[in-house]
């Protein structure tokens, strides 16, 4: 595989995941295997109703052209 070079971005609370979620949102319509539990404005809807001392953290994969390949989302609470 050439260019396989991948980079993580760690995008940290909401307007980070709004500024991520046109790229994830593509990246989720491509998987014929993606639910509707791994879509990024579920993520965004839980941390509201369920998180309310929390953010949302993801880590956003990059391939070598910078396209996103792959979403880690994780909670973190807030101090």
């Amino acid at each position: 595989m050439k260019n396989a070079a991948i980079t993580i971005e760690r995008c940290v609370g909401f307007h980070a995941l709004k500024e991520l979620e046109t790229r994830w949102t593509a990246l989720h319509t491509l998987d014929p295997r993606a639910g509707a539990w791994t879509h990024p404005s579920l993520l965004i809807g839980f941390h509201r109703m369920f998180r309310p001392g929390g953010e949302p953290l993801v880590l956003a994969a990059h391939d070598g052209g910078g396209v996103l390949r792959g979403v880690l989302p994780l909670s973190v609470k807030s101090e």
